[in-house]
């Protein structure tokens, strides 16, 4: 599913993304004129890098294709902050498309077992 409809829940957008591999449009698809896409994530999300890329390759090969862009990462960030704030930091934006780029934060933070995070020399 390429596509959200705007009347999902914000958890089964967190679950789409996440089982998709962190973004919810294909490498083989490209977005439609029109379209406006949050980029939701933590600090990796923030600092621009990924989605910058996009936006500039838009610009200078497809620049009939009007794209409207936001950055939508906090620093920080865990999936449940990002379920936490869609509605008044993603929804706001109305977006077509979201890409969804988070989990780092989300390590160690009462998702896995202690036990596991221990070093056994």
């Amino acid at each position: 599913m390429n596509r959200i409809m705007m009347n999902m829940k914000p958890v089964a957008i967190v679950c789409l993304g996440i089982l998709s591999g962190g973004g919810l449009v294909s490498g083989t698809e490209t977005f439609r004129d029109g379209d406006r896409v949050c980029f939701v994530g933590d600090s990796i999300t923030k600092q621009g890098g990924y989605h910058a890329q996009i936006l500039l390759f838009y610009a200078t090969r497809l620049p009939e294709v009007r794209v409207q862009m936001w950055n939508c990462g906090i620093a920080g960030d865990t999936a449940a902050g990002g379920v936490k704030r869609y509605d008044w930091d993603i929804a706001p934006h109305k977006p077509t498309v979201v890409s969804i780029m988070m989990g780092m934060n989300d390590v160690g933070g009462g998702i896995t077992p202690a036990r596991t995070l221990t070093r056994r020399y």
